[in-house]
C-alpha cells in the first residue's frame, strides 16, 4: 500500500510541476498530490473491503 501511495504522490507532483515551471508555492502542486492520495486509498480500501 504504502509504494501505491508513494507513485501516486510522486506522479502527481511532477505532472503538475511539468505544467507549470513556474511554480514555487508547494500549496499548488502538493494539493493535486493529496488529493491523489485520498483517491488511492478510497480505491484501495474499496479492493480491500469488496475481497
Amino acid at each position: 500500500m504504502g509504494t501505491a501511495l508513494n507513485v501516486e504522490y510522486t506522479g502527481a507532483v511532477r505532472r503538475r510541476l511539468a505544467d507549470d515551471q513556474r511554480l514555487t508555492d508547494p500549496r499548488a502542486y502538493l494539493r493535486p498530490a493529496r488529493d491523489g492520495i485520498a483517491s488511492t486509498v478510497a480505491r484501495l480500501c474499496d479492493e480491500v473491503l469488496a475481497a
